[in-house]
């Protein structure tokens, strides 16, 4: 089966987006900073360099102070060599904005669970709830799997890599009594979630989570340790406990979301609410572009056909099917290139 899934993956890897196009006139494109660095190259082969190119990137980690100081630095090194491009960052949490800020970086805070398809995560009430909690993560030390000891009731859902075995067969060892599935296709994603009864993000440092919003998109409530990186900003006390990091503090938090029993619908109108503040954000970051170069068109109407889960990014879609939507006579892509040939 492991064998199936990395070839799947590398499929996956293959046919997948680096960055993702917003608009063409002019032209923006969206990619993750790490992304942008790897491919560096080849994107700044194949961009023009005789007019304007708007770079919006997600932080996916957490960015710290040190992190965007060097960040700053390298972005002084592209702004000399291509003084045509402009660079904005969309930040996970306020802290992380006002570091880029600091650095007199622009950026505004736009949480990147803002893009996930919400049409994706649908609450089935006639699924049974087999289990107390979810946790849906990769199997590797930061993900905190060790703080679920005292959950009765668990289903786990991670992969980890061959580096990561020996941690996988310790978390294995600690929690015998846990469900685990190494891998669940995104389409069924939640199909398990619907499963259980409160989703747990047990991690102290990430990025903003996907799947955090993904568990209240399908209607769970969840428990989670403090943490930096912005999966909080899409959270709601009423249906989000925030727990000390200690095995007990979580498996009670969990019992105390479980008898709230908060109505799913509820859980998942709030939380498309606050997403819709944040894509409101990313509507008028693109429009203050649009008005800069003069161009006389409103991106709120354009946003439904801009719009693709996450943005398009690491999540394995063919080139095709973004090409059809938005893409204009001029552009072509190729692998990791946009040839732009007017």
């Amino acid at each position: 089966m492991r064998i199936i899934i990395k070839f799947l993956k590398s499929m996956l890897k293959k046919k997948s987006l680096e960055c993702y196009v917003i608009s063409h006139k002019p032209i923006i494109l969206i990619t993750y900073w790490f992304d942008f660095l790897k491919n560096q190259s080849e994107i700044f082969k194949t961009i023009p360099h005789n007019r304007n190119v708007y770079f919006l990137y997600q932080s996916g980690w957490y960015k710290d102070k040190r992190d965007v100081d060097k960040i700053q630095k390298e972005i002084a090194i592209f702004k000399n060599i291509y003084p045509k491009t402009k660079y904005i960052f969309l930040c996970n949490s306020i802290e992380e904005n006002e570091f880029f800020l600091e650095n007199d970086l622009t950026s505004i805070f736009c949480n990147q669970n803002a893009f996930i398809d919400e049409k994706r995560y649908k609450i089935k009430p006639k699924i049974k709830k087999k289990y107390d909690a979810i946790y849906l993560a990769r199997i590797t030390p930061f993900k905190r799997h060790e703080l679920a000891i005292k959950v009765k009731n668990l289903l786990l859902i991670g992969s980890f890599t061959q580096n990561e075995e020996e941690h996988y067969q310790h978390i294995m060892k600690i929690l015998p009594d846990a469900k685990w599935i190494e891998k669940v296709f995104s389409f069924r994603v939640a199909q398990y979630m619907n499963q259980a009864k409160v989703g747990l993000c047990l991690s102290a440092i990430e990025g903003a989570m996907f799947v955090s919003a993904e568990y209240l998109l399908s209607g769970i409530p969840i428990v989670s340790t403090i943490s930096v990186g912005g999966r909080d900003a899409l959270f709601n006390s009423r249906f989000v406990k925030i727990v000390k990091d200690n095995p007990e503090a979580v498996a009670n938090g969990i019992e105390e979301m479980i008898k709230k029993d908060i109505d799913p619908e509820y859980i998942r109108s709030e939380t498309i609410q606050r997403m819709k503040e944040h894509r409101e954000k990313f509507i008028n970051l693109i429009q203050e572009i649009y008005d800069k170069e003069m161009i006389n068109r409103k991106f709120k109407d354009d946003w439904k056909k801009v719009f693709v889960h996450k943005m398009g990014l690491r999540c394995g879609v063919s080139f095709n099917t973004y090409k059809k939507k938005i893409l204009k006579k001029g552009f072509i892509i190729r692998n990791l290139k946009l040839d732009y040939s007017v």
